[in-house]
């Protein structure tokens, strides 16, 4: 996957970075249930996040992130909500030379998701590395085709 995509993680957020309200900061759980939870819990202040954006990447529409820890590999589409997210819990997939419904598609169902979980690492706690990622072989057919099973994916939620 590293040669037809971008993997990163996000800039680190410290426990004084929280603050009761502002801009939401997405965790794997966050991920898990598709980025809404009437019960967000944690948040990163305007300036912070202003802060972020002026110095570091941060994700964009149509990139993924991916639970890394915990309950690995479930996979969200970013929407325009703005946010901001959990390093090393969480890897973002960006500069995608391929259909992003077709990699989310992918990676939800049968050979994508073992692929994926079978690249974690670890023997007490399993989890995703970038490093380990990078070396998933992809079934990549032509665009047309991403699209159609990327679609289809979108319509069948």
């Amino acid at each position: 996957m590293g040669e037809v995509a971008t993997l990163s993680s996000s800039k680190r957020i410290h426990l004084s970075d929280y603050v009761r309200s502002g801009v939401p900061f997405y965790r794997g759980s966050e991920i898990s249930t598709g980025g809404i939870t009437s019960d967000q819990e944690l948040f990163i202040s305007e300036e912070k996040y202003r802060e972020i954006i002026e110095n570091y990447d941060i994700p964009c529409e149509g990139d993924l992130l991916v639970t890394a820890v915990g309950t690995l590999g479930n996979i969200w589409k970013v929407d325009d909500r703005r946010f901001y997210y959990k390093d090393g819990n969480l890897i973002r997939i960006s500069n995608m030379k391929f259909d992003s419904d077709y990699l989310l598609s992918y990676f939800n169902g049968g050979t994508g998701k073992k692929r994926l979980l079978n690249s974690a690492a670890g023997s007490n706690q399993k989890a995703l590395t970038m490093e380990k990622m990078r070396e998933i072989a992809l079934l990549l057919p032509i665009d047309e085709e991403q699209q159609k099973i990327g679609a289809l994916n979108i319509e069948l939620k």
